[in-house]
């Protein structure tokens, strides 16, 4: 159950992430105008959010 809100926590503080948002915008965008290069701009940038995200929870535990 702790594990369960550790997890939905992490995804709401990824959902808030003004990165992520700009990942997912990107990626949407590019996907529309079919520029390759603007869809990757977006992978990358929802993978640095997620990664970022994933290691500051994961410091918070060993406290």
């Amino acid at each position: 159950m702790a594990q369960e809100r550790l997890s939905a926590s992490e995804d709401e503080s990824l959902w808030k992430s003004r990165l992520f948002k700009f990942g997912v915008v990107a990626a949407v965008a590019g996907a529309f105008l079919k520029a390759k290069e603007l869809i990757t701009v977006g992978i990358v940038a929802v993978g640095a959010a997620w990664a970022t995200f994933s290691l500051h929870e994961r410091g918070k535990g060993k406290k």
